[in-house]
């Protein structure tokens, strides 16, 4: 895919944001991506992701007793992590005993519910709790 053509609005429509941001947003991101190496440190970055055993092992036990208040909000309609599936193995992970806020959105949510995001996270600063 290449990040800094047309097609990267087309993409981000089917995969990423229902509305907003325009065509030219869209775009910009796609340059700001791409920009000075033609995507390779992008490429970089989300090629090193670890995903190993070790790994967890070493996150799961702190993630378990945090001393800090957590929830997840999810997007009803992201085709790439599904709430039944990895919503249910964050919320494990995290010990949440509350339920997952669903908003109408898809995998970059932040960009269609921020209105609804950021009252989530007023809530969850003000109420000091799991939420």
């Amino acid at each position: 895919l290449q990040m800094n053509t047309p097609f990267i609005f087309p993409f981000f429509r089917w995969k990423g944001v229902l509305k907003g941001p325009s065509y030219s947003e869209i775009r910009a991101y796609g340059k700001l991506l791409t920009r000075g190496d033609g995507g390779s440190a992008f490429r970089k970055i989300m090629s090193s992701f670890e995903t190993t055993e070790e790994f967890e092992k070493r996150i799961l036990v702190p993630l378990k007793d945090r001393k800090f208040p957590a929830q997840m909000i999810w997007g009803i309609h992201d085709s790439e992590l599904k709430i039944d599936v990895q919503g249910f193995d964050i919320k494990q992970a995290l010990n949440l005993k509350t339920e997952i806020h669903q908003v109408e959105g898809k995998h970059f949510l932040q960009e269609n519910c921020y209105e609804e995001i950021s009252e989530r996270i007023s809530l969850l600063v003000s109420t000091g709790t799991d939420i």
